[in-house]
């Protein structure tokens, strides 16, 4: 073993009475939640099992009445145990010398440890300097003389540094392993002993940051009271963990100043290495533990294998926020659904070139109230809102006043429909064009898991012909990247694509689509859509056109399978009436088929179409409306692939005359059930108040509706919800427009109500 000079001991006295292990779990976080970092497990027996009886965050009063607080992992393991770095960095400070199993005065209560500050790669949104910082891992109570390398060395993730054993305030051989966030950039000054990384005010969960056991999950998430408050000394029960993991038994709430919850997600209970399944899941007083009473009944949750389960958390993801910093501006309407009286929203930003954080605001809402976020930073390229109660969110994006109008995206087990309301591993674009008609596409991909991402990207032809795109595309988490088809496919087509993660991590992404033409300013005529994860045998377009007061509707459907599938397309009227014979074809595997200016539809129609696979696979689709009076704008959004009872449109005007015109939004509500169909359209300010309400039947399975220009509301903007009360599923969109410009510079936009 190499000699390494000995740092002198530290000043922290050793108390007179036994100490438990620092044994911990991160109640909070865990390493495969979003926002944070996958590293590996820093010791490797056992599969680098946590004791799971003293978790962090947890506080324990010895018999004097000390109050200990804890805020690390405890990998417990025999003398000798060999500890590995968890991801490249670069040794900052160091002791080796303190005799093993002793605690010596004036020493640190770490005893021996390493002290590892962590390359740009795992540098996260910190809060309290509302800025990037890094990353710092502690490797504590190691054996001595046992530390390999030396301060300022460069190690990899992998590396032997030590090993294990019980030195400084430590009762029982184990790790303690412990994550810093901290922004100073002068390595010189960061120490343990003293103690100038300021490591026991700014440690964050580490199971935030570890990779979960193989095959199981993890549960983040936060217990908050009605008026949106976090709530403290609860344990969380219901959580299974795997074996060989041992000494569960539940995961308490932390809402106490020194238990950080990540600055992201604001958490305040989690875990990892969850087995597979569906458990009922109830918080109760710390007191009582789970033999208590129910102070708070979570519900059923579903934990998958590789993913992350939320509890309590919306998280939802915005890959376009400003494509570019000049001459765009942004709005967040993000509504609250629950039934508590207040909705807490987390919002950061990352500019993907750097992966810096560029701000972060928070907002509160009433029941049914819409928060609005219009300060967004300058370089905000894309986002994450999180709120604590279940919302929809809704980011309306303008380039030089042309507004483009999508969907936040939700976790992989979020609230939001199945398809393009959700992350996935596998997405489907149903239409990117490459200068076809004057339009062109790209893709922003967002990473929405904890570790890297490896994108693939195959683009297809309507013939079926295949056409392969970005290959082995590493993307961080939270970060984007835009995918350009022109680079790979032939000029002045459209097409469809397949976008795969390959990682070996089950680490979902999220995408939009942004359309623009290719004649002027880059971004002129803006429209998107989202991409889907899933698709189904039966698509529902409630709003379509054919040379309908200047406007022309598109559909696009896309084959998800590997097979060819049939199809029926159906076209409808305003009153469910059947528009001419069902459009058949056969759709390639995963290729796009276009359905524009069917022959046998009336010029000036108005109204539905709904998609039926008559072959069994699943199908996704898109729409674009051109605009063919006076410019070629485009609106576009995405067919639902399903419904449910109430539909949400986090934003609604009516004669809205600020932001540069006047805006008047209309929504055609589509029966996606079957029978008469009674809802009722309610509309309410931003403050939650119910201003309007209009009732409607659908008055068969195929029906639609509009609402459009109400003269009860005057230069109003707030929200709407539409309930079915006969409890059928509905589906609709919404359409906003500028009613004062001329006809060519017609402003438009369009987005899908939030299925719920």
């Amino acid at each position: 073993m190499k000699t390494i000079q000995h740092k002198q001991l530290g000043r922290l006295q050793r108390p007179t009475f036994a100490v438990l292990f620092a044994f911990t779990l991160a109640v909070a976080l865990v390493g495969h939640s979003q926002p944070a970092h996958q590293v590996q497990r820093p010791v490797f027996n056992d599969d680098g099992q946590l004791n799971q009886a003293y978790l962090w965050a947890t506080e324990w009063t010895t018999p004097l009445g000390i109050v200990l607080q804890h805020r690390g992992l405890d990998f417990p393991n025999p003398l000798g145990t060999e500890v590995f770095v968890v991801a490249n960095g670069v040794v900052v400070d160091m002791e080796e010398g303190i005799p093993n199993g002793t605690f010596p005065a004036n020493s640190t209560r770490f005893g021996n440890f390493v002290l590892i500050r962590h390359n740009a790669l795992l540098n996260h949104y910190d809060q309290t300097s509302d800025t990037t910082a890094y990353a710092y891992t502690i490797y504590a109570h190691l054996r001595q003389d046992s530390v390999i390398p030396d301060v300022g060395d460069t190690v990899t993730a992998g590396t032997h540094i030590a090993d294990i054993d019980s030195t400084g305030n430590s009762s029982g051989h184990h790790l303690h392993f412990q994550v810093v966030l901290n922004p100073s950039t002068d390595l010189d000054n960061i120490k343990l002993d003293p103690n100038t990384l300021d490591s026991e005010n700014r440690s964050r969960n580490p199971e935030l940051w570890l990779a979960p056991y193989p095959g199981t999950g993890a549960a983040i998430g936060q217990v908050s009271d009605s008026n949106g408050n976090p709530v403290g000394n609860l344990v969380v029960c219901g959580i299974q963990k795997q074996a060989p993991t041992t000494g569960y038994v539940s995961s308490r709430t932390y809402s106490f100043p020194w238990a950080n919850p990540d600055d992201i997600l604001h958490e305040n209970f989690g875990t990892t290495d969850v087995r597979p399944g569906t458990y009922y899941l109830y918080a109760a007083n710390l007191a009582t533990g789970c033999g208590g009473a129910h102070v708070y009944n979570l519900g059923n949750y579903s934990f998958t294998a590789g993913r992350s389960t939320y509890i309590g958390l919306y998280p939802a993801w915005l890959p376009v926020v400003k494509p570019a910093v000049a001459q765009w501006d942004a709005e967040m309407f993000i509504r609250n659904h629950d039934s508590a009286q207040r909705n807490v929203s987390f919002t950061t930003y990352t500019y993907p070139a750097s992966y810096i954080y560029s701000g972060q605001r928070d907002r509160t809402s009433n029941l049914q109230g819409t928060s609005v976020i219009a300060d967004e930073p300058n370089k905000s390229f894309t986002g994450i809102v999180v709120p604590n109660r279940d919302s929809s969110v809704l980011i309306i994006s303008r380039y030089n006043g042309q507004p483009i109008g999508y969907s936040g995206i939700t976790a992989i087990n979020g609230l939001g429909s199945a398809g393009w309301e959700r992350g996935g591993t596998t997405l489907f674009v149903p239409l990117v064009k490459d200068h076809w008609v004057n339009r062109s596409s790209e893709i922003y991909v967002t990473n929405i898991g904890a570790g890297d991402a490896r994108i693939n990207v195959t683009y297809y032809n309507q013939a079926g012909v295949s056409y392969q795109g970005s290959q082995n595309l590493i993307v961080r988490p939270n970060q984007r990247t835009a995918l350009n088809p022109s680079a790979h496919v032939p000029a002045n087509g459209y097409y469809s694509a397949k976008i795969t993660n390959s990682s070996g991590y089950d680490q979902p992404l999220a995408a939009v689509v942004l359309e623009n033409t290719t004649s002027g300013s880059s971004y002129e005529w803006p429209a998107a859509y989202n991409a889907f994860s899933s698709g189904n045998t039966v698509l529902f377009a409630p709003l379509v056109k054919k040379n309908y007061v200047g406007g022309t509707s598109g559909i696009v459907i896309q084959n998800t399978s590997s097979s060819f599938a049939n199809f029926q397309a159906i076209y409808y009227n305003m009153n469910g009436i059947q528009q001419g014979q069902p459009i058949v074809g056969t759709i390639a595997p995963y290729s796009p088929y276009v359905l524009y200016n069917p022959s046998q539809i009336p010029d000036g129609f108005l109204g539905s179409v709904r998609i039926m696979s008559t072959s069994g696979q699943s199908l996704v689709g898109q729409l674009s409306e051109v605009r063919t009076t006076g410019s070629i704008e485009q609106m576009m959004s995405n067919l639902a692939i399903g419904g449910t009872t109430v539909v949400h449109l986090p934003v609604w005007y009516d004669n809205y005359t600020a932001t540069g015109g006047n805006w008047v939004s209309g929504v055609n509500v589509q029966n996606a059930g079957i029978g008469v169909n009674n809802i009722t359209a309610t509309w309410y300010d931003l403050a939650g108040n119910p201003v309007l309400a209009r009732n409607a039947t659908l008055a068969n399975t195929y029906d639609t509706h509009n609402f459009y220009d109400d003269p009860a509301l005057v230069n109003f903007v707030g929200s709407l919800v539409i309930r079915s009360t006969s409890n059928i599923k509905i589906v609709a969109v919404c359409n906003i427009m500028n009613i004062a410009a001329s006809s060519n510079t017609d402003r438009a936009m369009a987005f899908n109500g939030s299925n719920r």
